[in-house]
């Protein structure tokens, strides 16, 4: 589950492989208006962040600013019209790009990364989720966040993941060139067999309380 930072730059230029009855988006937000889309036949998921739509670079770098925030807009979009209701999958992958950080030193917890104004918690596995709004953060660690959206998405809704970054006022001097960066993969099942197509396609078994994803497992009970 965990991802060492190195594998982040080179898992970047994987992105554009889209799974068979998903999606693979990713958005570069240093001017903090972005999307890049890409979409399967009758099934389509984009990451959007602002209204701009741009084809470009899929990492994000923003700029350390100790005791500051930067405000992000973060969004999933089910994009295709005629297409299928659909339940998505975000995996946001986050660390820092200046190589002369300490592993230690950078794994320290002077980010906070936070959806709908509260802060991403700590999650080891996904026996120990938890739910905030509508997302069920299934896992997320120093380097990696993996979150299920409960609810499917009609063409056009949209779901907020992320809106907002704020870092330690006492980092050092050594993140003063340093910059944190974000990779954002968003995937895609049809809301239609949806027990079978997240089984499938992402490898955990989901529990629907009247088309409410409720939980997700990777072992099946």
């Amino acid at each position: 589950m965990k991802k060492k930072y190195l594998l982040l730059l080179a898992a970047a230029g994987l992105i554009a492989s889209a799974a068979m009855v998903g999606t693979f988006a990713s958005g570069y937000v240093e001017s903090g208006t972005v999307l890049q889309n890409i979409s399967e036949k009758s099934l389509g998921i984009s990451v959007l962040s602002g209204d701009t739509k741009n084809n470009g670079s899929t990492i994000s770098e923003i700029k350390v600013v100790p005791g500051g925030t930067t405000s992000l807009d973060y969004r999933v979009l089910n994009d295709r019209k005629g297409g299928y209701d659909l339940y998505t999958r975000v995996t946001v992958h986050f660390g820092w790009s200046k190589d002369t950080l300490a592993d230690a030193e950078a794994k320290k917890s002077h980010v906070v990364l936070k959806m709908n104004g509260k802060a991403y918690p700590l999650v080891k596995s996904y026996e120990n989720q938890i739910k905030i709004g509508d997302w069920i953060v299934a896992y997320c660690d120093s380097e990696e966040a993996v979150l299920y959206y409960s609810k499917p998405l009609a063409y056009g809704e949209t779901a907020s993941f992320l809106d907002e970054i704020t870092f330690d006022t006492d980092m050092g001097n050594q993140y003063a060139d340093a910059h944190f960066l974000l990779d954002i993969d968003a995937a895609a099942v049809q809301a239609d067999n949806s027990d079978d197509a997240i089984a499938a396609e992402w490898g955990v078994f989901p529990h629907f309380e009247k088309e409410i994803l409720m939980s997700v497992s990777e072992t099946r009970s």
